[in-house]
């Protein structure tokens, strides 16, 4: 037969019903079953109903809510940093060979492949938080659908800076006219 729960836990499991505290979140924070505080309510005419849980459940959605929201800036913040380097020195280096030489070499601005990959990296993280804010109900469609209107007017304008040249190449892969 299991230790008896001494008076003074009793007490404290009560103490922390009449907070709100969850069934689950008293035996954590107790290091007693989850059966043995349902028990302990019981016996006192206490019960852990649904409000509780409705209460329980709207505050783990708001935390996993918030979790979203600082995910969203952290992956909007490394896109905003890629695509700051879109056009600054690249450092490029060697490292190995015979005589395990180090070599480096400062470029005036990414190779093709790694601005493509910038590119690609900023827009995959634009369009993941995009999603969860739609997902989210913080923008309606129309809200969206000029938002990526602005992205294409400032893709096309930045392409046409970087290129020199506007009417000799196409805009950067993805972009089309009838976004």
């Amino acid at each position: 037969m299991p230790p008896r729960i001494p008076d003074q836990t009793r007490a404290k499991v009560l103490e922390l019903h009449a907070t709100g505290m969850t069934c689950n979140a008293i035996a954590r924070q107790l290091g007693i079953s989850a059966s043995s505080v349902s028990t302990i309510c019981k016996a006192n005419g206490r019960t852990f109903g649904r409000s509780q849980t409705k209460r329980a459940t709207e505050a783990k959605q708001a935390d996993l809510a918030a979790l979203h929201t600082s995910l969203a800036l952290k992956m909007a913040h490394a896109a905003h940093e890629t695509m700051d380097a879109y056009n600054k020195p690249y450092l490029v280096y060697n490292f190995g060979g015979a005589d395990n030489s180090y070599n480096e070499h400062t470029l005036d601005t990414p190779p093709a492949e790694v601005r493509r990959n910038m590119m690609t990296t900023a827009g995959i993280a634009f369009d993941k938080i995009t999603k969860a804010r739609e997902l989210a109900g913080e923008t309606k469609s129309t809200e969206i659908k000029d938002f990526f209107e602005g992205i294409q007017a400032s893709i096309r304008a930045f392409h046409e800076v970087t290129t020199n040249d506007p009417d000799t190449e196409s805009p950067p892969d993805g972009v089309t006219d009838n976004m």
